[in-house]
């Protein structure tokens, strides 16, 4: 899959703040001994995704919703857009489910102007740190 890097610029966001991380929980959609955590970030229809990874190392995402993907590893420090197999990955209700590999601490911020040239309505940062 493509992976497009981005550089963030500050800007107005919405932030969803969690009261706590997810448990760890076995997967193994990478291997057998991996384990990930799952988190998720709702509304907002027709948004893409982009994650930070700042924890040193390479992340693995994987999103179970929307579904029809399989999994990107981003490399430490980058800030990529998900895409798919025809563009950005973007979620129809605006609802993401994702596993990440290692399990992180994290954030999620909405940003109503990263549009990809209006190929979505707005983007999710998925922050891993």
């Amino acid at each position: 899959m493509k992976v497009h890097a981005l550089l963030i610029a500050p800007v107005a966001a919405i932030t969803l703040t969690f009261a706590g991380a997810a448990p760890a929980q076995a997967d193994g959609f990478i291997g057998t001994d991996n384990f990930s955590a799952e988190y998720t970030a709702t509304d907002y229809p027709n948004s893409c995704l982009i994650v930070q990874n700042h924890i040193g190392s390479q992340l693995t995402v994987r999103l179970d919703y929307p579904t029809g993907y399989s999994h990107w590893t981003i490399e430490p420090e980058a800030v990529v857009w998900l895409d798919g197999y025809d563009g950005p990955v973007t979620s129809p209700s605006g609802n993401w489910q994702l596993h990440v590999y290692p399990p992180v601490l994290h954030s999620w911020v909405f940003d109503p102007y990263r549009t990809r040239g209006g190929s979505c309505n707005g983007s999710w940062i998925y922050t891993a740190n």
